[in-house]
């Protein structure tokens, strides 16, 4: 489905700027996957990319709920949070690999407004996030061809005013190439990790996309981890396919 969202400005622009809460540490989870498909990115890398995601989804463990949410030029909506339940990871699996190649240019800052608007709007039923931590994972190469006309930075901050999600929200940035551009740093300005460094990780090779998600995933899974009262019912072998492809 083909998101669009007119109006410019923040719907939350009188609230106040929110990092994430440290003690909001959660094992139910709203995990949003926001993909470039623009031409930079390439139809075959595009490939890897859904088929490496939908290895994230199976060896993720807890009870999560996965949106998937494409752009180029536009933004396309490949299914929300509450499409796929817990029980149905191997059709997700499946649904990732099905993603479509789009091409054309990056509207980053676009995505990111409709993510916000569509994603995580009382207004819109995508999916219940009443006690779950958000991870937002966007897998881009940084370039927005629309900064001109909708800044990525000013997105990403109005994700952190919404009330209904940004005392739990963490966004990583998994980067192609070596460099973060100013898009993916502004992405990442109020999430960091333990040592209080952006997380943006860079890959240039298909392994590198394996081992950088697989941190993504571990990270993911030592938060959950932090506050079960009984950590064994967590059961880490499902992360066994990605510390074999690291």
């Amino acid at each position: 489905m083909i998101l669009a969202v007119f109006p410019t400005s923040c719907p939350y622009a009188d609230e106040t700027v929110r990092s994430r809460d440290p003690k909001a540490s959660c094992i139910n989870r709203s995990v949003l996957f926001v993909v470039d498909s623009s031409h930079s990115i390439g139809s075959d890398l595009f490939r890897e990319i859904s088929l490496s995601l939908s290895h994230f989804v199976k060896h993720l463990c807890g009870d999560i709920q996965f949106g998937l949410l494409k752009f180029s030029t536009n933004a396309f909506l490949e299914f929300c949070f509450d499409c796929y339940s817990n029980s149905q990871r191997d059709e997700l699996q499946t649904r990732i690999t099905q993603t479509e190649y789009s091409g054309y240019s990056s509207f980053t800052g676009y995505a990111t407004r409709c993510a916000n608007s569509f994603m995580f709007d009382e207004s819109n039923s995508c999916g219940n996030h009443e006690g779950r931590c958000v991870d937002i994972v966007f897998v881009t190469d940084g370039r927005s061809s629309d900064r001109r006309y909708i800044n990525v930075c000013d997105q990403v901050e109005c994700l952190h005013k919404n009330p209904l999600i940004s005392d739990r929200l963490n966004v990583y940035v998994v980067n192609i190439g070596d460099t973060a551009t100013d898009e993916a740093k502004c992405m990442t300005k109020y999430s960091k990790l333990r040592d209080g460094t952006p997380p943006i990780f860079h890959f240039k090779s298909i392994n590198d996309l394996i081992i950088e998600l697989n941190t993504v995933v571990r990270l993911i899974g030592q938060d959950q981890q932090k506050h079960r009262e009984n950590a064994s019912k967590l059961d880490y072998q499902c992360l066994d396919w990605f510390k074999e492809k690291a």
